[in-house]
């Protein structure tokens, strides 16, 4: 809808008359509502429904004569097309001359068969299908926003239109004096003026480039004294500003258009968001912003805590207005807990620090799609009275925007070790010592070049973790026992959290800790992201006992006769060993040379966690659900496809009443449900071609191939 919204209002032919929509079903919206005035709207489609006033007999024949219409669309029907350009080049021969054709279609995205899906277009097949069709491609562009990633064209019969190279004038200003000054009865809150605030985090900051969207009558941006100010407002009223400033009289989309490096030259060290008073406008504001920040720079949100539930409105009705706002600050908690955030108890409405900036983080850009659809599914949602009330809120003074502000995030420090492995436990008293045992020095092989800590994240165990043990247990590698202060049935937010205070360029994710490692897993993980740092590193998963623990633990199989099978065997000696008693885990019962649903020792680059997001705090069912699947899945993406699989290690499942081995049938579909809900599709094997690092004697091939096979 933005893109299409956008050719409307750059290359809309003036006096256009008749438009053409070809895949006019309303499946999930139309773009009929973009048009206005006396435009006559021709919803086109193979079946009839909602949205359609012509059905269309034959798919490559349009029913229309030479110099039908004006405009024709097409948006979200190409990639369903099987001979596109067949169609394409009807959309030619109905156009009047003068007449133009915009174009959407997915470059990226998931299989969504409706009823084919055929064809992923990239920046090279539209210049291709202008000449085909002797059509003008007057411009194109690719939305980086995922999941589809949409290529956009402007197509033109004629030669009349240029390409836009400049954001259009601004819209002259609206004023709202008319409306009540805020809501009624609506408390004046906040112990500091937020102008006070934003001039205490300038002096700490002390910026080189500040960027403000929003400028108005330009009292926050003359706060000012970096060497170079950017200010960006459709319609501002400021007056005479310094030399250092930089104004431009346009939306912050269309800046950030046409402007996403040439004029923000250097990062930005401080940034302050107070634009259009909508969630999804501070959250593509918030987007672009955060590539161009510095990693150490701080971005400031206006408008967080409305007075009352009238401020925040999605509807202006009074002069001091939030809109909904505070839905950005909820949706950015749970997307990106990567971020810290801390509320301001400022006068009149609130100020969001946002620090710990990732530039490089594509978490909102890949999930954009789904994110807005669930702020338009919620937009009628009034402000809880956490809100209202401005619960976990601080006082604003000096001190503390110091002691805010001033904090080096661990994870930039200098530090001796290059390993960080983060264990999340649960209710582990009987299996967390094995697994930690089999991290420590006393057990791993070959471990001279590495140094190596371990976090363990106690997520809310009834008798909670004890640090005797896991000393007793690691020896003399270091480590730290961190207890959830706020513990959740998923641990994602309690892992993520730990994470970001690991020190290691190498992150390991032990999402469950009652599996078992191999003796050379750390070793195989370092060589591995040595010969390539940018991709994922996987190992397969087994489980301990004669079968998949799912089946074994409905014939009797338990921790008593898993603590005999284990004493069996010198395993503490021989980690190897642990292969002669355990058979592949379902998420890796392709074998060695096959895909791996999920890895449950998962290594990245510290860089690749970071650009990844890491656990999507969304999945909050009992364990995570398949929260650990949708990680591995989005490193795959971010590895290019080609992770590393390590050969002849393994991580040993010991049964302890998880939530997926133990679960029952109705659990386990509430998983299968939460994924579809978070992805808005159902979970499919990912696709990648692996390479291989490590090496495979006759009882770890066997292993991992004859008994799956069994």
């Amino acid at each position: 809808m933005e893109n299409m919204q956008r050719c409307i209002d750059w290359y809309l032919p003036p006096g256009a008359r008749t438009v053409v929509d070809v895949g006019a079903a309303d499946v999930n919206g139309s773009y009929r509502s973009l048009f206005s005035g006396d435009i006559s709207y021709v919803g086109l489609d193979l079946e009839p429904g909602p949205g359609v006033d012509v059905v269309q007999a034959d798919p490559y024949v349009l029913p229309f004569e030479e110099d039908f219409a004006d405009v024709l669309i097409t948006g979200q029907m190409l990639e369903h097309c099987a001979h596109f350009w067949r169609i394409f080049s009807e959309f030619a021969r109905v156009l009047r001359p003068g007449g133009v054709v915009f174009a959407i279609a997915p470059s990226a995205g998931p299989v969504h068969r409706y009823p084919v899906d055929c064809w992923r277009f990239y920046p090279d097949s539209f210049p291709s299908l202008a000449e085909w069709t002797g059509l003008r491609l007057v411009h194109s562009w690719t939305d980086e926003r995922g999941p589809w990633r949409d290529l956009v064209g402007v197509f033109q019969k004629g030669d009349t239109l240029e390409q836009r190279t400049e954001p259009p004038a601004a819209k002259p200003h609206v004023s709202f004096e008319e409306l009540p000054g805020v809501g009624a009865g609506a408390p004046r809150q906040g112990q500091r003026p937020y102008l006070d605030v934003l001039r205490d985090i300038h002096s700490i900051v002390s910026p080189r480039t500040y960027l403000e969207i929003g400028v108005r009558k330009g009292a926050s941006l003359r706060l000012s004294q970096a060497e170079v100010t950017i200010g960006i407002d459709p319609a501002p009223d400021t007056g005479p500003l310094p030399d250092t400033v930089a104004l431009y009289r346009c939306t912050s989309d269309d800046f950030f258009f046409f402007r996403p490096q040439s004029d923000v030259k250097r990062r930005i060290d401080l940034a302050f968001i107070d634009g259009m008073h909508l969630a999804e406008f501070v959250l593509r504001d918030f987007m672009n912003v955060e590539r161009q920040m510095s990693p150490s720079g701080v971005i400031v949100v206006d408008d967080v805590l409305p007075t009352d539930a009238v401020q925040a409105r999605r509807t202006r009705e009074t002069q001091a207005w939030t809109g909904d706002v505070w839905r950005f600050v909820e949706l950015l908690g749970d997307v990106r807990p990567d971020l810290k955030l801390t509320l301001l108890d400022t006068a009149p409405t609130g100020l969001l620090l946002i620090s710990r900036l990732n530039p490089r983080s594509v978490v909102l850009w890949r999930e954009y799609n789904p994110l807005m659809r669930k702020l338009q599914n919620t937009a009628d949602t009034a402000p809880p009275a956490t809100v209202l009330e401005r619960k976990g809120a601080i006082p604003a003074t000096l001190a503390i925007l110091r002691q805010q502000l001033g904090t080096v995030p661990s994870s930039k420090v200098a530090s001796p070790v290059n390993t960080s492995l983060v264990v999340g436990a649960f209710d582990m008293g009987r299996e967390l010592p094995r697994t930690l045992f089999t991290l420590s020095r006393r057990f791993q092989r070959e471990t001279d070049a590495l140094r190596w800590e371990v976090v363990v994240v106690d997520n809310g165990s009834a008798v909670p973790v004890s640090r005797s043990t896991v000393a007793e247990a690691l020896g003399d590698v270091p480590f730290r026992l961190v207890r959830s202060d706020s513990p959740s049935a998923s641990p994602a937010a309690a892992l993520n959290a730990a994470v970001r205070e690991t020190r290691g360029s190498i992150v390991g994710l032990w999402i469950d800790g009652a599996r078992l490692a191999s003796p050379g897993i750390l070793a195989r993980a370092y060589e591995a992201w040595k010969a390539d740092p940018s991709a994922a590193i996987a190992t397969l998963a087994f489980h301990l006992g004669p079968d998949q623990q799912m089946r074994s633990v409905g014939n009797g199989y338990d921790p008593a006769v898993e603590d005999r099978l284990l004493n069996s065997i010198p395993w503490r000696e021989d980690g190897y060993r642990l292969f002669d008693i355990s058979v592949l885990a379902g998420s890796s019962e392709r074998g060695w040379f096959g895909r791996l649903r999920e890895t449950n020792a998962l290594f990245v680059d510290r860089d690749l966690w970071e650009r990844t997001g890491g656990l999507d705090t969304r999945f909050a069912t009992p364990g995570g659900g398949y929260v650990n699947l949708d990680l591995w899945e989005r490193c795959i993406v971010a590895s290019n496809g080609r992770p590393w699989v390590i050969l002849g290690e393994g991580t040993f499942h010991q049964v302890h009443g998880g939530a997926a081995t133990n679960g029952t049938p109705d659990a386990r579909r509430k998983m299968a449900e939460e994924y579809v809900a978070v992805r808005e599709r159902i979970f499919q094997m990912p696709t990648y071609t692996p390479r291989f690092i490590g090496t495979l004697d006759e009882r770890r091939l066997r292993t991992g191939s004859l008994r799956a096979a069994g």
